[in-house]
């Protein structure tokens, strides 16, 4: 039986927002126009991975010589592998492998179009004014990644992806290889993460759901590739907040916010002070301290136990509980040539 969507509305984490297609102030064209389709091109890219990790296993098509791959209706299959070099589903399927890359990079490259369609678009801007557009650290370094992607052979140059300011994923001279750790950081950076959407046409009738739900324990399949997304508490992305408490106004709270290697997400309470600066301070001595083998940053004075933190975020996300949104990353109007 086809799952309804009201069905999947309702296994969804949170309440899902309404996305209008005629909205015309800022915070609304943001959401129809990019992080919308950022999510519909993401859940694209997780349905390939979901059967590239499937595929592991399977050796029928990578032989010696490779008997190839034929969709549905070839009448001849084409074979591509490496000499005198390791080829198995163990190098070329999984959600890692060699065959992935193409879909990573398809998805780095739909999400660059869409920011340079929505930064410039003329709906943001004033009809009198000089032509602007939005420029924000992230999405900056996403173009830098980019143009080493599609320009220099997939390869990380000072030039481009050794400029990044955020995104410090890849080295000079190195390869370019996409994990889904890179995928799950972007979208923890990009805030409304694990947030889910309904869009809704001109005529408010609802068009399509886009949305996070607990995978069922029959889609959470292992792969045979050793060590693949272990542990699962294992920290692939941090970042620290500051906000001024609604009840208690003049007191502040420093919090984390960690994204995990299952895709978890949580936010979690580190002091309270009336002293903003002085959390300030300590908030900019926590995100240069190093971090420890689970890729949690070492907090002075506390002991993270990260395995207790996945499990809290996780039974908050079973009970139905949003975990709290880092926002959307800090954007600036700038000249647009």
């Amino acid at each position: 039986m086809a799952t309804t969507g009201k069905a999947m509305i309702s296994e969804a984490i949170g309440k899902p927002s309404l996305v209008h297609g005629d909205d015309k102030d800022v915070a609304s064209v943001y959401a129809r126009d990019f992080v919308f389709p950022v999510l519909r091109h993401t859940a694209d890219l997780l349905t390939i991975l979901d059967w590239a990790d499937q595929a592991v296993g399977k050796e029928e098509p990578y032989g010696e010589h490779g008997s190839g791959h034929a969709p549905a209706g070839m009448s001849l299959a084409m074979v591509s592998n490496p000499i005198n070099n390791e080829y198995s589903s163990f190098t070329e399927a999984g959600c890692e492998g060699v065959t992935a890359q193409i879909a990573y990079k398809a998805w780095l490259v739909l999400i660059a179009g869409l920011w340079e369609r929505f930064r410039k678009s003329t709906d943001l801007h004033k009809n009198d004014g000089p032509r602007h557009g939005l420029q924000t650290a992230l999405y900056g370094d996403w173009q830098k990644i980019r143009n080493d992607v599609l320009k220099n052979g997939g390869v990380a140059s000072n030039g481009h992806s050794g400029r990044c300011e955020l995104l410090k994923w890849f080295k000079q001279g190195e390869t370019i290889h996409f994990k889904l750790d890179h995928v799950l950081e972007f979208l923890h950076l990009m805030g409304h993460q694990l947030r889910s959407y309904i869009l809704l046409d001109n005529s408010s009738q609802a068009s399509h759901y886009i949305g996070w739900r607990m995978a069922s324990s029959n889609q959470r399949h292992h792969t045979l590739l050793a060590e693949s997304r272990q542990p699962p508490w294992r920290v692939v992305s941090s970042i620290l907040m500051i906000e001024e408490d609604n009840a208690n106004l003049g007191v502040y709270t420093l919090g984390i916010s960690l994204m995990f290697a299952d895709g978890v997400s949580g936010g979690f309470y580190i002091e309270r002070s009336g002293d903003r600066d002085a959390l300030v301070s300590r908030k900019q001595v926590i995100e240069q301290a190093r971090c420890d083998e689970l890729g949690c940053p070492l907090v002075d004075g506390i002991r993270t136990n990260v395995r207790l933190l996945h499990q809290q975020a996780k039974q908050a996300l079973e009970n139905g509980h949003l975990p709290i949104d880092t926002s959307s990353p800090a954007m600036q109007f700038g000249r647009v040539n």
